[in-house]
């Protein structure tokens, strides 16, 4: 007699939830403070001989993490007085939030001056808007540790972690590549008996690693099959 299937949600590795997606940018914004981390310093200053975040650096902090919660910013110049001033906004959700310009006075009045100034400003309030720490001037002192704080770790990373899990190396390559390449076939049946051979320990090893796209699908077609009582 031939096996019956097992529902999709029977299978899938016991982790939390996923969070209903934010329906605000407030709602995304707070979402965003709980997954980014402080910019880490690449760069020195030469006069102060203090280590600081580049504004590079500070935009591969946080714009990869703004965009993933349907976040992005834009950075605009405003008047000011003997200086350059810049403002972030944050735009998503239908919505936009202005942080306020950041005023940075000009020592030089030459191309080089100004680009300085403009550098400096935009390093500054984009640094202030996301709540992050990157450094400069005297500003220094206890930023290097927070700045290198390791990111906050999934649950499910957390228990991996904990429970000292392992699997086989090539094994856990071989069936992540199998089980994205049924995803993006959109093959339902495919990517749930994959993931059905995999033991207990090693479901969690694997979904951990998965595109949050394929997770969120997977969980979608078990919620699917909850609604029509499979």
């Amino acid at each position: 007699m031939a096996t019956k299937p097992k529902k999709v949600q029977e299978i899938l590795p016991q982790v939390p939830e996923q969070q209903e997606p934010p329906t605000n940018l407030m709602d995304a914004y707070l979402r965003f403070q709980q997954d980014v981390g402080h910019a880490t310093f690449d760069s020195q200053n030469p006069h102060f001989k203090s280590d600081f975040a580049s504004l590079k650096q500070v935009i591969d902090t946080v714009r990869p993490v703004l965009n993933r919660h349907g976040i992005t910013f834009i950075q605009t110049s405003v008047p000011c007085d003997n200086g350059i001033a810049v403002e972030t906004t944050f735009h998503g959700y239908g919505e936009s939030i202005g942080t306020g310009p950041v005023p940075i006075p000009v020592d030089r009045a030459n191309a080089h001056g100004f680009g300085s100034a403009l550098s400096y400003a935009k390093r500054y309030s984009l640094s202030m808007a996301c709540g992050i720490s990157q450094g400069g001037g005297e500003d220094d002192d206890g930023n290097s540790a927070a700045a290198n704080a390791p990111r906050p770790t999934s649950v499910t990373q957390t228990v991996i972690e904990q429970e000292g899990l392992k699997m086989d190396e090539e094994k856990k390559e071989d069936y992540l590549y199998r089980i994205e390449d049924a995803f993006k076939l959109d093959d339902k049946n495919g990517c749930i008996e994959l993931i059905q051979e995999l033991t207990e320990d090693e479901k969690l090893i694997v979904w951990n690693s998965l595109p949050s796209k394929a997770r969120t699908q997977i969980r979608k077609w078990g919620n699917e099959d909850k609604e029509e009582g499979k």
